[in-house]
């Protein structure tokens, strides 16, 4: 695959992870989202930090790991628990 291609699809995949997450109950792009899963990963959070969030909201009953606080304070993502 040449790197042309791999750029589109990468894009496409962006846009489709974040038509996603506005489906999931997510503000628009580049404010905040929030998050309805039952566990909050790193992973999550870097895929949240490349589209521009800045803020979740997570539910009291999902579970946040170590890594992914720590990822969020290294790259300034506020991270704000539900009642």
């Amino acid at each position: 695959m040449d790197v042309t291609n791999k750029a589109l699809i990468e894009e496409i995949v962006k846009r489709v992870e974040q038509k996603l997450g506005e489906l999931e109950g997510g503000s628009p792009i580049g404010e905040e989202v929030n998050y309805t899963r039952r566990l909050l990963s790193e992973k999550d959070i870097v895929e949240h930090n490349k589209a521009g969030i800045k803020k979740i909201v997570y539910s009291k009953n999902t579970i946040v790991t170590d890594v992914a606080k720590d990822y969020a304070k290294n790259f300034k993502i506020e991270l704000i628990e539900q009642n």
